[in-house]
């Protein structure tokens, strides 16, 4: 991994440590500085590299609310880095902003609170813990407070803190019914029994409570289990002199590390990190839940935007249709309807969808239904996720949901049971997801790691729980076959009884066959399959007792070829025509001609070259079994004599044969093993040879 240029002088790394603590996005420096030597101290360092509780902050409250304000007096930095934004005295984009108390380090993502910016209020929103609700006293909750706030109880926040700001706007009364307004207004969401603390970001009145009440509910937060893969939603992306592109977001599902590759999706570039950032300290490692700052090698700041998820190679999820269970907000202005053009948030994305309803053709205010999102542009997002719903125009928020299914197949069904399918999977976990989508999937099966992907599943995981046949939901097993093909148990029995059904009426239309090629059966009942995996299968089924299987064909275990006596007639006037004719070897058509039987069934022939009583020379062409007998004994002969070496011309005075007749045996004598050629010419292997073979047992 090339290492980052070293600063040129100490005065320049100073300033620098400087710009990081004043800067507005604390959390994303433009700058990743190294000592002359090109190493960090804040790698080396124990100190330096010692994590303490992180916790991503989300801040909440309508315009003018003092959000901004009271972030900058709790942590000293000023959240609003915009020149429009210092001069207006208004918050227009996502800000950043740290402080740690008691070993808990609070990550503030300061949101705009304008009904025109929620937008960017979304794209802060994603990935925060606890947010922290903020309501001025001589104003109480306003139209962005509830928005706010319907926004984090859809996107699944269930911890935060509510700050009553500008209390020294306020008389006592006053404060005792802004406080009753703001507990009618929470409740029976997730910030219900939150505390309401009092507090001026002007004086600095009660700053030290509202931070100690921060710190206490995000201790009280539960573990975030990591997810599937790291994924960084991009929330801002820059370049630095002397070190190129950096983005930054609020990583989750997992750790990144210095030299990681990551791949920007939808449909972005490629690239390779050459430094990490968490406020303002350079780390080797961060860890999942964590504001980080990313710098990319091999990545122009051009070909990245806000909206773009940094994944690991290989997890390049996207998709542009799926199914989720919607919740319209109980105070949204309008219903959902179908069909409708609509705004959906996801991360830090925004992208237009239409929707198409399950049910009723509306979805009224307080409401759920499942409905199918088909987007106007690809989105990187998981079953599981959660995303915001607003309408196209006039721009309010309508609700959210979370993803069920991911690409769903085309299927017709009842809205009923569209709609049981997919509560089932919004209520599932990724294995269980995969095991209901397997099952789903029926006697088809699905390919391991792209159905894993799409369940929000590591393949690799995956494949550990199906082999150690942990992999179940509700009854329902999954197995898995070949290295990447997945069938539930149901799904395997069905594709058994296809198979028999299919070798059936295979064996009453040809019944001089001892059975079905491999690969024509997998074509016509299991084409998805792939050949180990169908392979496998018919193991299983032979295992069973159900198959016989070879590797030429496929049949049912008790099926038996029985040449009825006209057949067996034919037979042996194909033998004595094949061991008495002038020519060594003739055609199929020849023989039917000479034998008078121009309907000669080539199943009879190919059962009589597999039971031994003629020789295939090559496909349609046949000799007699006593001849080529004859013909090997006469060789091993010379081989006993010490004369091994063959040539044509040699074998042509042995056998008294033309070269017409010579080269297609001598070829078929080295498909048998018999002779082996050595340039121009040929070996005659002895009979003890390994591998030496003879006519007469299906040749």
């Amino acid at each position: 991994m090339p290492v980052v240029r070293a600063w040129p002088s100490r005065s320049i790394a100073t300033r620098w440590s400087r710009r990081c603590a004043r800067s507005a996005a604390a959390s994303a420096p433009s700058r990743i500085p190294v000592r002359r030597d090109g190493r960090d101290p804040a790698r080396t360092d124990p100190e330096a590299r010692a994590m303490t509780d992180h916790v991503v902050v989300g801040t909440a409250g309508h315009i003018d609310h003092g959000k901004s304000t009271l972030v900058r007096a709790l942590t000293g930095i000023d959240p609003d880095r915009w020149e429009e934004e210092k001069r207006r005295g208004i918050t227009i984009d996502i800000g950043f902003a740290h402080v740690e108390h008691e070993g808990v380090l609070l990550a503030f993502v300061d949101v705009p609170g304008h009904e025109r910016f929620v937008h960017n209020m979304l794209a802060g929103a994603s990935g925060i813990d606890l947010v922290m609700l903020v309501v001025a006293a001589d104003e109480s909750v306003m139209p962005q407070t509830r928005e706010h706030l319907a926004i984090c109880e859809l996107l699944g926040v269930r911890a935060g803190v509510v700050a009553l700001t500008r209390v020294d706007l306020a008389d006592p009364e006053m404060l005792a019914l802004v406080e009753e307004e703001i507990r009618e207004t929470v409740a029976g969401t997730f910030l219900s029994a939150a505390p309401i603390v009092r507090v001026s970001g002007t004086r600095g009145d009660g700053l030290a409570d509202l931070l100690q009440a921060l710190v206490e509910a995000a201790r009280s937060l539960e573990p975030v289990p990591d997810g599937p893969w790291p994924r960084l939603p991009i929330d801002r992306v820059f370049s630095a002199r002397g070190f190129g592109t950096v983005v930054t977001g609020t990583l989750q599902g997992g750790p990144l590390s210095v030299g990681d590759e990551v791949v920007a999706v939808p449909g972005g570039p490629r690239g390779r990190i050459r430094g990490l950032q968490v406020h303002g300290r350079a780390v080797d490692r961060v860890e999942s839940r964590h504001r980080v700052a990313v710098n990319l090698q091999g990545v122009s700041r051009e070909r990245l935007e806000r909206g773009h998820v940094l994944v690991p190679p290989g997890r390049e999820v996207e998709t542009r249709l799926f199914d989720a269970l919607v919740t319209v907000a109980p105070d949204a202005p309008v219903g959902l309807t179908h069909r409708m053009r609509v705004r959906l948030h996801h991360g830090t994305a925004e992208v237009m969808a239409r929707i198409r309803l399950a049910g009723p053709g509306r979805v009224s205010p307080g409401a759920s239904a499942v409905a199918r999102f088909r987007l106007e542009a690809p989105l990187a997002i998981l079953p599981g996720d959660r995303f915001v719903v607003r309408r196209y125009s006039p721009v309010t928020t309508i609700g959210g949901g979370v993803v069920c299914e991911l690409d769903p197949p085309r299927r017709r069904l009842p809205a009923e049971r569209w709609e049981a399918w997919a509560r089932e999977l919004a209520a599932a976990d990724a294995p269980r997801r995969l095991v209901l989508g397997v099952r789903e999937a029926g006697a088809a099966g699905r390919a391991l790691d792209e159905t894993a992907l799409r369940c929000g599943l590591d393949p690799g995981k995956a494949r550990r729980l199906v082999r150690d046949g942990r992999l179940a939901a509700a009854g329902h097993t999954v197995r898995l076959f070949g290295a990447s093909r997945l069938v539930s148990a149901e799904g395997l029995e069905l594709l058994l009884e296809r198979i028999a059904r299919r070798l059936e009426a295979f064996h009453r239309s040809r019944p001089l066959d001892e059975g079905m090629p491999p690969d024509r059966l997998r074509a016509e009942i299991a084409p998805r399959w792939e050949p180990d995996a169908f392979r496998e299968l018919l193991d299983e089924g032979a295992a069973r007792g159900v198959l016989r299987v070879s590797p030429r064909s496929v049949s049912l275990a008790n099926h038996a070829v029985a040449l009825s006596p006209e057949d067996e007639t034919l037979l042996r006037d194909i033998e004595a025509l094949l061991d008495r004719a002038d020519e060594p070897f003739l055609a199929s058509e020849e023989i039917a001609g000479r034998l008078g039987r121009p309907g000669l069934p080539a199943a009879l022939l190919d059962l009589a070259c597999r039971r031994g009583r003629i020789v295939r020379i090559r496909d349609g062409v046949w000799a007699g079994a006593g001849r080529m007998r004859r013909i090997v004994e006469r060789l091993e002969r010379e081989a006993a004599d010490g004369r091994t070496a063959l040539d044509v011309g040699r074998f042509k005075e042995l056998f008294g044969l033309s070269r017409k007749y010579a080269i297609p045996l001598l070829e078929r004598l080295d498909d048998l093993g018999v002779t082996r050629r050595a340039g121009n010419a040929r070996v005659i292997r002895r009979r003890d040879s390994p591998h030496a073979d003879r006519p007469g047992g299906g040749a």
